[in-house]
């Protein structure tokens, strides 16, 4: 505290931000210390100082405010696992049009894995998108913070035929993830893009030798694969279900399950509805194999839609 003038008090309020950083309280808080306890008074700015900054940022979950990351178990750092990214929005983008907006839609992927790309869907006629929306990567945690993550913005135009760069940024994430990381970035151009991500382990759930066919491909048959289900639970109670096999060259093809569709109980088939393609269509061995593998997908169906 410093006094100001006679009977003035003004207190400059600083909170740590968890990356090792100062941030100060935007008012100055003043008062006339003729009335009243001062010391009460302290203390009630100060409990108000505090609740204002442990007040999460617009769009994310109160329990995404968290103190600085305890370390993370090499075994979690190296098991496979879900990261959710939310691309809530951005803000001050530039014009791609004239009449002074833009067609806004966001990519998404991991430096370590620049393959796997997501897309939002596109914003008409604004400059402050707000998407809202979350996407899946799999993988190691260790694999994951080994490089930021990308995205891209970019002005969708003439049917979606053109488009024009509205910037990009990279935003570097390590084992903070694990319990939610809120991620913001000034773009190359100009404006910013805000973003939410949370870790959380796949732990294996059903595991059975059944033929796949996977949709949407013209003369596609039923082969006989190891398929796996796995279930992650992120920190504020959010869940994904993933589908895994391995086809006969060694190649690990996987999906974010969402729901089922085409069941045919009497032939033990049904179809596995998937965010990243056209699905996978099941052929079980046994009625057992067939209803337990239906029971738990209705569950990640249900959770979905919560």
């Amino acid at each position: 505290t410093r006094t100001i003038g006679p009977g003035d008090v003004t207190i400059a309020l600083y909170y740590d931000d968890g990356e090792g950083g100062l941030l100060r309280q935007p008012a100055i808080l003043q008062r006339d210390a003729g009335r009243g306890s001062l010391p009460e008074w302290i203390e009630a700015r100060l409990m108000q100082a505090k609740k204002a900054s442990a007040a999460p940022p617009p769009g994310l979950p109160p329990s995404a405010v968290t103190a600085a990351s305890a370390p993370v178990d090499a075994a979690v750092a190296q098991a496979p696992g879900v990261l959710r990214v939310k691309v809530i929005s951005a803000a001050g983008l530039l014009a791609g049009d004239a009449n002074g907006f833009s067609d806004p839609y966001a990519k998404v992927h991991l430096g370590a894995n620049p393959e796997v790309v997501r897309k939002t869907h596109v914003m008409k006629k604004t400059l402050d998108p707000e998407w809202g929306e979350q996407f899946d990567f799999h993988g190691t945690l260790a694999e994951m913070i080994a490089a930021p993550l990308e995205v891209v913005l970019s002005d969708q135009d003439k049917g979606g035929i053109a488009k024009t760069s509205l910037g990009q940024v990279s935003l570097p994430f390590g084992a903070e993830v694990v319990s939610g990381k809120a991620m913001e970035g000034a773009l190359s151009t100009q404006g910013s893009v805000k973003l939410f991500a949370s870790f959380a382990p796949l732990k294996l759930v059903l595991s059975s030798n059944m033929h796949v066919k996977k949709r949407g491909i013209s003369g596609g048959r039923y082969i006989m694969h190891h398929c796996t289900l796995s279930y992650a639970e992120g920190f504020d109670g959010w869940t994904s279900y993933r589908l895994a096999y391995r086809d006969s060259h060694d190649v690990e093809h996987a999906a974010t399950v969402i729901g089922m569709s085409d069941n045919a109980p009497m032939r033990y088939e049904f179809t596995i509805v998937t965010h990243e393609n056209q699905g996978y269509s099941i052929r079980c061995g046994t009625n057992a194999e067939y209803t337990q593998w239906t029971d738990e997908i209705g569950r990640a169906s249900c959770r979905e839609r919560v």
